[in-house]
């Protein structure tokens, strides 16, 4: 939360839980302290904390403003016309932008300002100072704008890529067939999946092993 310094997409699209309201079955909330909305499992819902375990509210998605930092495909945080997030990362050399829709993204810090149009697929920015300043990136464009994952860090180096990479999505959604053939889809989120041969040096090894075990268990 603290490195999110200004946005201009207001946390408010439902209203904030509150434990005195009673709820019906289907109504939506959301808690600015998770940063989620929930809607309500069942009807005459009061005092039960939808982030609880009490079963009765179900954990729908990120809110509008934090979807783009939850790091999962599927989820997107839209505006009309313009999205503007301020970041305080620290000192950090990249900025890559996932599934956006607008014309324009534009990532500004100290001694760095650059634009580029809004492509299909990742949109990278790969040559920032690496300085501990405030990053602004504004993304423009005709009608509503939106960007599905937003991320900052530090390039890290695993050799360089080889010939024939392959590349699709995991699907986990689900199909069900009943017993009189009626087909039931149940869309859920998916991710990417790439597999490509990586050329290293002899002596670089153990350094790209230990890189890549820096980061298991954490989108990267």
């Amino acid at each position: 939360d603290a490195m999110l310094t200004a946005t201009n997409i207001a946390e408010a699209e439902w209203p904030e839980w509150s434990a005195g309201l009673t709820y019906g079955l289907g109504d939506r909330v959301l808690k600015s302290s998770t940063h989620r909305v929930y809607e309500s499992a069942i009807a005459g819902n009061t005092g039960a904390d939808p982030a609880g375990p009490s079963g009765q509210w179900i954990d729908v998605g990120p809110t509008r403003r934090w979807a783009m930092f939850d790091q999962a495909l599927g989820t997107a945080s839209f505006r009309f016309d313009s999205i503007v997030v301020t970041l305080v990362p620290g000192a950090v050399n990249a900025v890559a932008l996932i599934d956006v829709v607008g014309a324009t993204v534009r990532v500004q810090t100290t001694g760095y300002d650059e634009t580029k149009a809004v492509t299909p697929g990742t949109i990278s920015f790969l040559d920032l100072p690496g300085i501990d300043a405030p990053i602004t990136v504004t993304i423009l464009g005709a009608g509503t704008v939106a960007v599905g994952t937003l991320l900052v860090g530090n390039l890290s180096t695993l050799g360089i890529t080889g010939e024939s990479p392959t590349a699709g999505i995991i699907d986990f959604s689900r199909k069900e067939v009943d017993d009189f053939g009626e087909v039931t889809i149940v869309e859920r989120a998916w991710s990417k999946r790439m597999s490509a041969r990586t050329l290293i040096s002899t002596g670089a090894v153990d350094l790209v092993a230990n890189r890549i075990a820096a980061v298991r268990a954490r989108p990267s």
